[in-house]
């Protein structure tokens, strides 16, 4: 696989320099987004104009985008929080996943059981042995954009991986030996903030503990879920985006354990929920989806087979939409909520 065509390796970067530019300007348009919904509430409250325009220029003064990327931007068409708009992002990615394991070595790690966490991942016969060091790496590494491959096996140290600041990560298992990753109560096994990018296909996450949570996205962040098992996460979420944030359910998502709830998202956040969704064991669930500070979760390309027990959603001051063909019982709290 190292000896990859001149042009091969060509294309693979083209594709991942697609792929930050569009990112990029979904984090742009973000912004602009939750902006332009802020104003409209300060017309409607003008004792909080003097608020607002302090807070969103130091919103926008946040907003940074690498430089080699700016002119690229200014040419792209605006996003649309719509569920028309995620078929071109889930191709991309799509495309992505199955070219990367193919790519030039640079940005490249690896996670095993077997390894050992004294050195720097680079190899396949000397990895780290866990997927929170790969990650730690992964964050001080000169090239931004970072494939983390991690190996089948029982994960239960160091199994947070957190990912911040402009990088663009993809952690990719392998499907049919998926790792499993084992939290413990209170902790979070993948998270993105401060305007990073992380992609997390074909793994297994699971809790002895309570109130962990699979997936999780902050302050301007993206993440894409690809293939995913997800079992027991009692008092926890599988998926939630705060601050602003997006996460992208691209693809399948299996749960077999019972948690409190699928997707939240809060403080402005988006939840795209275009993945196609398996229950397994019945599991018990609070509620589907929770919305609220004027986010916003799209399940209206969702896909449900399998009973659960438990609520529609929870929504407060924010919007769902495809509400009606969320499966579960209906919601005991809704307030100020455009459910469709």
């Amino acid at each position: 696989m190292r000896q990859q065509p001149d042009d091969f390796r060509a294309a693979l970067d083209e594709l991942r320099a697609a792929r930050l530019v569009q990112a990029q300007a979904e984090l742009v348009a973000l912004h602009r987004e939750r902006a332009i919904q802020r104003a409209q509430a300060a017309e409607r409250d003008p004792k909080r104009d003097a608020e607002l325009r302090s807070s969103l220029a130091a919103a926008f003064s946040n907003c940074k985008t690498p430089h080699w990327e700016r002119s690229k931007i200014a040419d792209l068409p605006a996003y649309s929080p719509q569920p028309e708009s995620s078929p071109m992002i889930r191709l991309a990615f799509a495309l992505l996943l199955a070219l990367a394991p193919f790519g030039a070595d640079a940005g490249q790690l690896f996670v095993s059981p077997e390894g050992s966490d004294r050195g720097e991942c680079k190899s396949q016969k000397k990895p780290c042995a866990t997927i929170g060091r790969a990650c730690s790496v992964a964050n001080n590494a000169a090239d931004r954009a970072t494939g983390i491959y991690v190996a089948g096996g029982v994960y239960r140290k160091n199994t947070s991986c957190d990912i911040f600041y402009h990088r663009f990560v993809g952690v990719y298992g392998d499907c049919n030996d998926r790792p499993d990753i084992v939290l413990s109560g209170d902790d979070v096994a993948f998270r993105a903030q401060d305007s990073a990018i992380l992609v997390v296909q074909c793994v297994n996450i699971r809790s002895v503990g309570n109130g962990s949570i699979a997936f999780a996205s902050r302050q301007f962040a993206i993440m894409d879920v690809d293939n995913v098992r997800i079992g027991q996460l009692a008092g926890g979420t599988v998926m939630a985006a705060q601050e602003m944030s997006k996460i992208n359910c691209v693809s399948g998502l299996v749960l077999y354990g019972s948690v409190s709830y699928v997707a939240t998202a809060g403080g402005m956040s988006t939840v795209i929920l275009s993945c196609a969704f398996k229950f397994e064991n019945t599991p018990q669930v609070k509620a589907i989806a929770l919305a609220a500070q004027k986010s916003l979760i799209v399940a209206s390309s969702s896909s449900w087979v399998g009973g659960f027990v438990g609520e529609k959603y929870v929504c407060a001051d924010s919007q769902i939409d495809g509400a009606t063909t969320i499966p579960g019982t209906d919601p005991s709290s809704v307030n100020n909520c455009l459910a469709r």
